[in-house]
């Protein structure tokens, strides 16, 4: 928790080891021993919340809305979701990606491609497009630039309809 929290503040290169130890309450030599190097610990720490964030989203094929309703949530709640994941990006951008995230990939756009050959879901566009526009749409309220949110964003409630109903 101290990593990811951490880490969703600065990023990877920003993040300081010495900082997590002090907030977890740990020896800094003990965390290198469990992770050889902050690239690791990040690397656990984000593979980590991608686990619980599948485990709390429930994702459902066959009803998108509902799955961009509680990922709305989450963004919601808390921000540091967003920004952990937008660090992983920019920072992580041309690495070999990390398993969590290849399988977490990989077992929604297979969910999606069996909902589109049981006639469940559109195959207008393939599962790829599908899943990257309801995350997008999902996501979308959390990145927008702060002058915008502050002074034209309608209530959480609002925003939410706004996704469920757009996806």
């Amino acid at each position: 928790d101290a990593a990811r929290d951490e880490f969703a503040e600065y990023g990877i290169a920003g993040g300081r080891v010495e900082r997590i130890a002090a907030a977890a309450r740990c020896n800094k030599a003990l965390i290198y021993a469990y992770f050889d190097s902050k690239d690791a610990l990040f690397d656990a720490a984000f593979a980590a919340h991608v686990q619980a964030h599948l485990d709390r989203v429930n994702f459902d094929a066959t009803d998108l809305p509902a799955y961009a309703g509680r990922l709305f949530d989450i963004f919601e709640d808390d921000p540091a979701v967003i920004r952990l994941a937008s660090w992983y990006r920019l920072e992580r951008s041309n690495g070999p990606g990390l398993p969590a995230v290849i399988s977490a990939n990989q077992a929604r756009l297979e969910k999606l491609r069996q909902a589109q050959s049981e006639g469940k879901l559109t195959d207008r566009w393939d599962a790829t497009a599908i899943l990257v526009l309801v995350q997008s749409i999902a996501s979308a309220w959390a990145t927008l630039n702060p002058e915008f949110s502050a002074t034209t964003a309608p209530d959480p409630a609002t925003k939410r309809l706004a996704v469920i109903d757009a996806v």
